[in-house]
């Protein structure tokens, strides 16, 4: 009877435990969920960057300098943070779209803008900084110049959704020359029938035979408008080689092992004033 009674004991402690852990994890999970529920839902707003564009607005008229400055300070310190649209408390935009918007309907602060920060966009341009131009500085020339640079670079390596994008930026620039216009819409087409024919080749289209294995990155080849590099004599290039003359039996020798690795390749840049990629 002793031993008999132990085990029952030891049956209902064990039923217990059970039961209470079942219990602790109901509560657990309840809390869980009810921490989820009340997490609260957070923007990445500046209230300094609202706080210079407000600046800039009350300045625009009677200083337009300092307003220009006070936009630049936003631009600068918090370009991706979100601010109040036209001060609604429930729509936000980013600092850059922001400021964008402010210049484009100002036209003295945009003048102001532009005799200050024109030439520090150029000197950013000049050394190599062409990302930080043409989102920082996107409304002064050197910034449609680095726009176009970087649309020039994304079709060469074949990333059209990339060049599309800065194509587009560039087209809606305030300084756009109309040669500028025609060569932007004209690679924008090209882009628009690129997809449309890459869309339509690999739809519902039979697997390619031997004499069709054109992949997506042939058909980006196609846009950069790659073609031999000896088919087109080329004075001095302009990272500055220059090219010589060889005798007959080794420039069909070059040709040929050009031909072999593809190393060979030479297209006209689209956007920038000069230069052969290569």
């Amino acid at each position: 009877m002793y031993r008999s009674g132990v085990k029952r004991v030891a049956h209902h402690n064990f039923q217990f435990q059970i039961a209470a852990a079942f219990a602790l994890c109901i509560a657990l999970l309840a809390r869980g969920a009810h921490a989820q529920e009340s997490a609260p839902v957070t923007i990445d707003t500046s209230p300094t960057a609202a706080e210079l564009l407000r600046r800039a607005q009350e300045s625009a008229v009677n200083n337009p300098t300092e307003s220009a400055r006070s936009l630049q300070e936003a631009v600068d310190r918090f370009p991706n943070k979100l601010v109040p649209w036209d001060g609604s408390s429930d729509r936000f935009q980013n600092t850059l779209d922001a400021a964008e918007r402010f210049l484009l309907s100002n036209a003295l602060v945009m003048q102001s803008w532009l005799r200050e920060e024109s030439a520090a966009a150029q000197r950013r341009l000049d050394q190599g900084e062409l990302l930080q131009v043409a989102q920082l500085r996107a409304l002064t020339p050197a910034g449609l110049q680095a726009m176009m640079t970087l649309a020039q670079q994304s079709l060469d390596q074949g990333r059209v959704d990339s060049a599309q994008r800065w194509i587009e930026k560039a087209l809606r620039h305030p300084s756009l020359a109309p040669e500028q216009k025609i060569l932007l819409e004209k690679a924008a087409l090209d882009i628009d029938n690129f997809k449309a024919n890459f869309k339509t080749s690999f739809s519902i289209t039979p697997a390619p035979q031997k004499n069709d294995s054109a992949t997506a990155a042939d058909k980006v080849v196609d846009i950069a408008q790659w073609r031999p590099l000896w088919s087109e004599w080329i004075a001095e290039t302009w990272l500055n080689r220059h090219f010589v003359q060889v005798d007959p039996q080794s420039h069909v020798r070059e040709q040929q092992e050009s031909a072999i690795n593809g190393s060979a390749l030479l297209s006209t840049a689209r956007f920038t004033a000069d230069g052969l990629l290569i």
